[in-house]
């Protein structure tokens, strides 16, 4: 597979750019004779697409990187338009509740994250949440999260509401969809709320495609697991 270049250089095979690789949106166009996404084909204009965004967290990631060396904003962009090595890096991300280093010259985490509301009373509206970012250079890049809503009495979880689904992407070079998220209770005695939704991405010019799966579950604790990982 041929690799993305930009100014001419040739990326690094052993570069591993980690991604959840979500959505790039409408006006990235790749930028001509360098094969990578105009967004991303140098600081400024990387910059400039995030701070077009209404969304606070491409606000954030703009503030971050701009934060950056120059020498790492150059090795940030390097990692982000080579679209061979975000697909191994996305090979390689499987079930893990725990944050989980990616090699990439010490640039890249994966980040698994749960929250849950636990009031003290035990007998009400609960819900639970899984949420795996990517971080470039410390830099969160992609989210995608699932949440499942439920009700529980004592320990007894006793209704579950429609689910919800989250996610951004601020990696241009690949576009992103999201299936129906789906809900059930689990037989007892686990009695767990489930939510579950995939995602699946592409990259530009027809280049390859991904797609995962994610799911979390709670009771009357809320959070109880979650995980990031192949169809199937």
């Amino acid at each position: 597979m041929r690799k993305n270049t930009r100014r001419g250089s040739l990326m690094s095979a052993s570069a591993v750019v980690g991604a959840i690789v979500l959505a790039a949106l409408p006006g990235n166009a790749v930028a001509a004779d360098s094969g990578v996404p105009a967004a991303s084909s140098s600081p400024g204009a990387y910059v400039a697409w995030l701070e077009a965004k209404s969304e606070p967290t491409a606000s954030e990631t703009a503030k971050q990187f701009k934060a950056l060396s120059a020498d790492k904003q150059e090795k940030f962009l390097d990692l982000i338009n080579d679209v061979e090595t975000t697909k191994a890096f996305l090979d390689n991300v499987g079930e893990t509740q725990d944050t989980r280093t990616v090699r990439a010259a010490g640039a890249q985490v994966i980040v698994t994250e749960s929250e849950s509301s636990n009031p003290l009373a035990r007998t009400g509206t609960m819900w639970a949440e899984h949420s795996v970012y990517d971080t470039i250079f410390g830099v969160r890049v992609t989210k995608v999260a699932v949440r499942t809503n439920y009700h529980v009495t004592g320990k007894d979880t006793d209704k579950i509401y429609a689910g919800s689904a989250s996610h951004y992407n601020y990696v241009p070079v690949a576009s992103f969809s999201q299936g129906v998220v789906a809900e059930w209770i689990s037989a007892a005695p686990a009695d767990n709320a489930h939510s579950e939704v995939t995602w699946s991405a592409e990259w530009t010019g027809g280049l390859g495609s991904w797609s995962k799966r994610q799911r979390v579950w709670g009771d009357y604790r809320g959070f109880v697991g979650g995980y990031l990982t192949d169809r199937g």
